[in-house]
């Protein structure tokens, strides 16, 4: 395009390239400063942070994110660092002009030279989705969201349904895109939980704002591992992880004589648009079914949340029904349809036809093969 020059970060764009993301997400300038300085500049996988930026006449006017991502697949737990794509703002008056196309055509070639075999994109909306699937990208899985409501809300939400798009009646629905301060009485209730007895002989839960990061690790590392691709929890990960800024967590460990042998992760947006519900699961482990059954039962039942969102993707058949008996059910069905939301992979070595992209000696596309879950994209 004319007169648009696409550049890689450099630390003099830093003031210029937080303020344009703030006026694009027209967030906080504190919470933009944060979150990128935490997303990309604290990265435990890519040493530097990755931004392409497009400018014209010396401003910036469009940009594209990659933070690194660490996955482990196969039996013999191999590893892989991918780029993970986020943060795409294009300025207003240059969008639908071609900047975002040649921005991530950059990406891929300079991707693409460094040697990556694969580029992920873990977050996508709709719209980018829709972009993305039209420029050779591939849905790897589906994450098949749920929700879990109360009476009250569910009442509410089929009436929101039965109102929307009648002529009159719309303000009384919840606008899509509408901003929402979530509420901090869930965590509130969370926070005055004191340690509870389970099921278990000498095992007990109790609620923290901190995660146990060494315990949490140590965890994951001992249970059986199945082989699927999922993102490497250690404590590196873990730690970075739990620092986001434009998140809140809350911690619930499953102990017994002494040792970690679950826990569960809510994860509170303190701010979101809607219909994005405000508070998730974002992970959930234990070392028995009797554990995770437990766990999720008192997260749920303590903190009580009207609209409490999950993902199914992944889970046994056992830990599927523990949801259902929780009362969790399919949500964004319309979504679901379409595959999405979902999780995108894009080969970057020559043409290769995608149903032959592999990895560890299996097809990456293959839904199969994935263990995914919200803490390892930006949702969670």
């Amino acid at each position: 395009m004319t007169g648009v020059e696409i550049v890689r970060y450099e630390p003099s764009l830093r003031e210029e390239l937080i303020e344009f993301r703030r006026r694009g997400y027209e967030t906080g300038f504190p919470e933009s400063r944060d979150y990128l300085s935490w997303k990309y500049e604290n990265n435990p996988y890519l040493a530097e942070p990755v931004f392409y930026i497009a400018r014209k006449e010396g401003c910036i006017i469009g940009m594209r994110g990659m933070f690194g991502t660490r996955w482990e697949y196969g039996p013999a737990r191999e590893t892989m660092v991918l780029p993970c794509a986020d943060d795409f703002v294009i300025a207003h008056e240059h969008r639908n002009t071609g900047v975002s196309s040649v921005i991530m055509r950059e990406a891929i070639a300079d991707l693409t030279r460094q040697g990556y075999e694969y580029v992920i994109n873990t977050s996508g909306g709709r719209i980018t989705v829709m972009s993305s699937l039209a420029s050779g990208w591939r849905s790897a899985t589906a994450v098949e969201p749920m929700v879990k409501r109360s009476k009250s809300e569910t009442v509410r939400q089929a009436f929101r349904e039965r109102v929307r798009g009648v002529r009159g009646l719309w303000r009384l629905a919840r606008r899509s895109g509408a901003t929402v301060i979530s509420s901090t009485e869930p965590f509130r209730r969370v926070d005055k939980m004191g340690r509870l007895p389970a099921a278990e002989p000498g095992a007990s839960i109790v609620a923290e704002q901190s995660p146990r990061v060494a315990a949490m690790a140590e965890l994951i590392e001992r249970l059986p591992y199945d082989g699927r691709i999922r993102q490497v929890r250690d404590e590196a990960y873990l730690s970075w992880r739990y620092r986001n800024p434009i998140r809140q967590y809350r911690f619930f460990y499953y102990e017994r004589a002494g040792r970690l042998e679950g826990y569960l992760v809510l994860a509170r947006y303190i701010e979101c648009q809607l219909p994005t519900l405000p508070f998730h699961i974002v992970d959930w482990e234990g070392s028995s079914h009797t554990a995770r059954g437990e766990l999720l039962q008192c997260a749920t039942e303590i903190a009580s949340i009207p609209e409490l969102g999950a993902w199914a993707t992944g889970l046994s058949d056992a830990d599927r029904a523990l949801l259902d008996q929780s009362g969790f059910v399919p949500t964004d069905l319309d979504m679901r349809k379409r595959g999405m939301p979902c999780i995108l992979v894009k080969h970057l070595r020559g043409n290769t036809p995608p149903d032959s992209w592999s990895l560890g000696g299996g097809q990456i596309l293959d839904p199969a093969r994935w263990d995914m879950r919200l803490v390892y994209t930006m949702h969670g």
